[in-house]
């Protein structure tokens, strides 16, 4: 079902997000990863190459509207559109709330909810001009049961 279809991955790089990765690129679409930092989309798409996968990776400041914006343009100029995007990226404190700071809590809502803005309104208009997609958006159990 998804063989041949472009694949946007926030949180890409390690853990589940690697996995639907892989799993995406294993049923046939081309998979672009996005990740936090160069380093680690780097260090993914290497393992990716060693493994004969054939994936493109980016890590932009899922924060800043501008940069997601201009980051899916580029996706679709060079692949001609987003077919998936699936919102992976997410983080949790394991401290005590009187031990959280406000900017901690304050990057975890960015990254968890506002990011998630960021990239869909980045992305809605590209898959309506091609008519249609697939958002998914993945949490943990964090949100159902807290931390």
């Amino acid at each position: 079902m998804i063989k041949d279809k472009i694949a946007v991955i926030t949180g890409g790089t390690r853990g589940i997000g690697l996995e639907i990765v892989r799993t995406f690129e294993e049923n046939g679409a081309k998979v672009i990863l996005f990740g936090s930092k160069k380093e680690s989309v780097e260090k993914a798409l290497e393992t990716l190459k060693k493994e004969n996968r054939d994936v493109d990776g980016y890590y932009p400041n899922l924060s800043d509207f501008e940069e997601v914006e201009k980051t899916m343009d580029e996706i679709v100029q060079k692949y001609g559109k987003i077919d998936i995007l699936v919102n992976n990226a997410g983080i949790s404190a394991n401290k005590k709330i009187e031990e959280t700071s406000s900017k901690e809590f304050e990057d975890i809502m960015s990254l968890n909810v506002n990011t998630l803005f960021n990239t869909i309104k980045a992305t809605v208009p590209h898959m309506k001009e091609a008519g249609g997609g697939v958002i998914l958006n993945t949490s943990s159990m964090v949100s159902l049961y807290g931390q």
